[in-house]
């Protein structure tokens, strides 16, 4: 084991005497630990840093505060999650058979009817009879009026985005799963980010109104070594025979349309991510930065009193996973053309 120190600390405070009131203008707060080569462990670390960037009144008691907000608790788990589900991307590139099987009678019925339009359709090629493969694919018996057009597009799309499409992703993972030798060693990383953009907010004070603007940007990462210990149990996990909790959450109708505005999915499956895995030397990273923007004025004429423009940073690296995902609403900022496609198509499918 190489001999690791610790832990250490350094603080830095700039003030400003011409302030009135708290005069620190800047300060720094380190704790760390060191280690001797080859560097191979992810130590801890954490850093906080509050900055007065600029002030509106140095003469005010309210203008020269460099204690800033920290660490909003809400932006750090939604940057966790994603930099969690890109980690576990890394870690496994699964096939989810047992859904597959769980709906092997729909799945094999729609495979038998694609497979015998498809073949009856090159039989018709292989006899020039294109009326008749035209028929086939049914380009001659489009349905009449918008709604029953657009419920057979739904229906194609749907066949095709929640059963052929994540098949044929299963087949060809499972078939890089059989041909790719059991890897002895893996490195992992995932990296995920969440942002507030102005955040606005007026506050009531007695004589006076404070008018507030935040910017929050957190941001997440993970890393770990990982080596395979039991490769049974890899295997099984990598084809999703693991985990029953998944497979009942994957069979619950709409539950995909929950895991659009939440993590349930996630949650699940992170209680058997790693089976068959051995860890070594993880670490989890929480950096964020405020800027935040203050003007208090008087209410009476609304004259600008004091006030001032502050950053902060927020660091702290540990040397494990942290607890893993947690429930969280995921932000909405629109669909994708995938997601807003299979919307409105699940939409024309309730249509009468």
């Amino acid at each position: 084991m190489v001999p690791v120190t610790g832990p250490l600390a350094s603080s830095l405070t700039i003030t400003e005497p011409t302030w009135f009131g708290n005069p620190e203008r800047f300060t720094l707060n380190r704790q760390w630990y060191r280690q001797k080569k080859p560097y191979d462990i992810r130590l801890p670390f954490s850093m906080v840093m509050n900055q007065v960037v600029s002030i509106v009144n140095p003469g005010n008691p309210a203008g020269g505060t460099a204690q800033c907000d920290l660490l909003e608790p809400t932006l750090a788990t939604l940057a966790y999650n994603k930099a969690y589900g890109k980690f576990v991307d890394k870690v496994k590139d699964p096939a989810n058979w047992a859904v597959n099987l769980a709906e092997y009678e729909q799945s094999l019925d729609a495979m038998v009817k694609r497979t015998k339009q498809l073949t009856d359709f090159c039989r018709a090629l292989h006899r020039f009879d294109f009326l008749t493969a035209a028929h086939e694919l049914g380009l001659f018996s489009t349905p009449k009026g918008l709604k029953k057009k657009g419920k057979a597009f739904a229906n194609n799309f749907l066949e095709f985005h929640f059963g052929w499409e994540p098949l044929v992703k299963d087949i060809g993972a499972t078939i890089d799963l059989f041909q790719q030798p059991m890897p002895k060693r893996m490195e992992a990383k995932g990296t995920g980010s969440a942002k507030f953009n102005h955040l606005k907010e007026r506050v009531d004070l007695s004589s006076q109104w404070s008018d507030r603007e935040k910017n929050f940007v957190s941001y997440s990462k993970l890393t770990a070594t990982f080596s395979v210990e039991s490769p049974n149990l890899f295997l099984a996990n990598q084809m999703g025979f693991v985990n029953p909790y998944v497979v009942a959450w994957e069979l619950v109708p709409f539950s995909f349309v929950v895991d659009w505005f939440t993590n349930v999915g996630q949650i699940l499956g992170s209680y058997t991510e790693f089976v068959g895995l051995s860890m070594s030397s993880p670490s989890n990273t929480t950096y964020q930065v405020l800027d935040k923007s203050v003007r208090n004025s008087r209410k009476s004429d609304g004259l600008l009193l004091s006030g001032g423009d502050y950053k902060s940073v927020y660091c702290i690296r540990a040397n494990n996973l942290g607890a893993g995902p947690e429930i969280a609403l995921k932000p909405f900022k629109g669909f994708s053309l995938v997601r807003g496609t299979t919307a409105i198509s699940l939409l024309l499918q309730q249509l009468r």
